[in-house]
C-alpha cells in the first residue's frame, strides 16, 4: 500500500478524526517531550489532509486542526497581563510549545493542501506574530531561535509552492525577522565564563539566517517573473545579508572552524 492509499484510507477513518480533536490538549503530554516531537503530531495529522479529495472536507478537515492552534497561540499574546508575565518561564514554555506546532504546520506543506496553510498563516497574521516575539524575547536565545526556525522551516517546504505575490509577503516577513534579530545582536562581545557557549549559541542564529536566504534564493522563477507577480528577489536577499554580515565576527568563525573540525 503507498502513501497515497494510505493517507486516503486514514482520512476516512473515525479514529483519526479522533487524533485532530486530541491535538487541542496534548500540552500535557507532549511539551515535555524534545523539540522534534512537539511538532511532529500535528506535522503529521497536516499531511493526512492529503488524503481527502473533496476540497470541502479538506477545508473543513484543515480548519478543525489548524484553528484550534490559532485561537490557543493568539489567547497567549494577548493576554491582558502579557508585559508583566511573557518573561515567565511557564509562560515561555506554552509559547515555545505553540511555536513548535506551527513549525509542524509549515513542513506539512504539500502540493495538495499548502493553499489552507498559506492562508491559515496570512489570515491568522502568524509571521507577524512570530517577528513581534522575536523582539519580546531577543534576550533568550532559545526562543530567538526558535522564531528563526519557523521562518526556516516556512521557506523551505511552504515557500516552493507559492505565488510570486505570496513569497514577496513571506520574504519581507523575513526580512522583519532578520532585521529584528541584527538589531539586537550586532556588536555584541563576549566575555566572562560563558562567552564560548554564547558564541556557540549566536553561530546556530546565524547559521539559521544564512539557511533562511538560500532558500529564498531557491526559486528561480521569481527573479523573471512577469507583470505584479514579479518579485525582486536579489534586493530582498542583499539587504538581508547586509543585515547579516556584520554578525559573522572572527570569534563566530572560530566557532564555525571548531564545529566542522
Amino acid at each position: 500500500m503507498n502513501n497515497e492509499r494510505i493517507r486516503r484510507f486514514l482520512a476516512k477513518s473515525e479514529d483519526w478524526k479522533k487524533l485532530i480533536v486530541q491535538d487541542r490538549s496534548t500540552f500535557q503530554t507532549l511539551s515535555r517531550q524534545g523539540d522534534d516531537i512537539k511538532g511532529a503530531f500535528t506535522e503529521c495529522l497536516a499531511i493526512g489532509s492529503d488524503g481527502i479529495s473533496s476540497t470541502h472536507e479538506m477545508e473543513l478537515y484543515m480548519n478543525e486542526l489548524l484553528l484550534p492552534i490559532h485561537s490557543h497561540f493568539h489567547e497567549l499574546l494577548t493576554r491582558s497581563d502579557f508585559d508583566k508575565i511573557y518573561k515567565n518561564a511557564e509562560f515561555m514554555f506554552r509559547v515555545s510549545y505553540y511555536i513548535e506546532k506551527l513549525r509542524g504546520v509549515a513542513r506539512a506543506s504539500t502540493p495538495h493542501n499548502y493553499t489552507f496553510i498559506w492562508k491559515f498563516f496570512n489570515i491568522g497574521q502568524i509571521f507577524e506574530k512570530i517577528v513581534s516575539l522575536m523582539d519580546r524575547y531577543h534576550t533568550y536565545q532559545n526562543m530567538a531561535n526558535l522564531c528563526l526556525q519557523f521562518f526556516k522551516d516556512v521557506t523551505s517546504t511552504l515557500q516552493p509552492y507559492l505565488t510570486g505575490q505570496q513569497c514577496r509577503q513571506l520574504f519581507m516577513a523575513c526580512l522583519e525577522c532578520i532585521k529584528t534579530y541584527r538589531k539586537y545582536n550586532s556588536g555584541r562581545s563576549f566575555t566572562g565564563r560563558y562567552a564560548r557557549e554564547a558564541e556557540e549559541e549566536q553561530f546556530t542564529d546565524i547559521l539559521a539566517l544564512l539557511q533562511i536566504l538560500t532558500e529564498m534564493t531557491s526559486r528561480e522563477f521569481l527573479d523573471f517573473g512577469a507583470g505584479e507577480d514579479k518579485v525582486d528577489i536579489s534586493e530582498v536577499v542583499f539587504q538581508g545579508m547586509n543585515h547579516v554580515l556584520p554578525l559573522i565576527t572572527l570569534e563566530i568563525l572560530d566557532v564555525r572552524n571548531s564545529t566542522y573540525n
